[in-house]
């Protein structure tokens, strides 16, 4: 469970951390609570990864199934523009009050930034809002290396670190769009 401010930290994790058992209506189970952990990076631990981060390697490991939205249609193969635009407009959220990011510097983004190595697979996740409906979606791992400046590495390894907190793609809150972050060394 994945708390993006302080305020949904105090009311939403705080109070979860003293169960010791969870059910699930959705699906109409209960499961223990055996181990509670957290994990906390500030802001400025964030954007200090802008000037103090020159890795131009990273692999991501998608950790469920993970899908994008574009033109009404459901993307299930991860593209670098799909990656950072759906990454910038969940950072623009959190911390820019909601306001958008410009398509420049997505396509900036995009157009120095490689997929050099994949492995990934299909895999339908389903969709507890509709019972029944799968969403098409990719589990699996991808090796991207950006080219460039190392504040646009820094930038682009910030964003991806932030994915690990906020998720990627659709339906995030519905547990798809989890991801790890690998470093590669140089």
């Amino acid at each position: 469970i994945v708390a993006l401010t302080s305020e949904a930290k105090e009311q939403i994790i705080e109070p979860l951390k003293a169960l010791d058992n969870l059910k699930l209506k959705a699906i109409d189970s209960s499961f223990s609570v055996s181990v509670i952990s957290d994990e906390c990076i500030s802001l400025k631990e964030l954007t200090d990864m802008i000037y103090g981060c020159s890795q131009s390697r990273t692999t991501i490991r998608f950790l469920t199934p993970t899908a994008f939205k574009s033109a009404g249609q459901y993307v299930f193969m991860p593209s670098t523009q799909l990656l950072f635009q759906n990454l910038l407009m969940r950072y623009f959220y959190v911390f820019e009050e909601g306001s958008e990011p410009d398509a420049e510097t997505i396509t900036y983004l995009s157009e120095h930034t490689s997929i050099i190595a994949y492995n990934l697979r299909s895999q339908y996740a389903d969709n507890i809002a509709s019972k029944g409906k799968k969403i098409p979606a990719f589990i699996g791992s991808l090796t991207l290396k950006i080219n460039g400046e190392q504040t646009l590495t820094g930038f682009a390894q910030m964003l991806l670190s932030f994915g690990e907190f906020a998720g990627i793609g659709i339906k995030t809150s519905m547990g798809m769009g989890a991801m790890s972050v690998i470093q590669k060394r140089q």
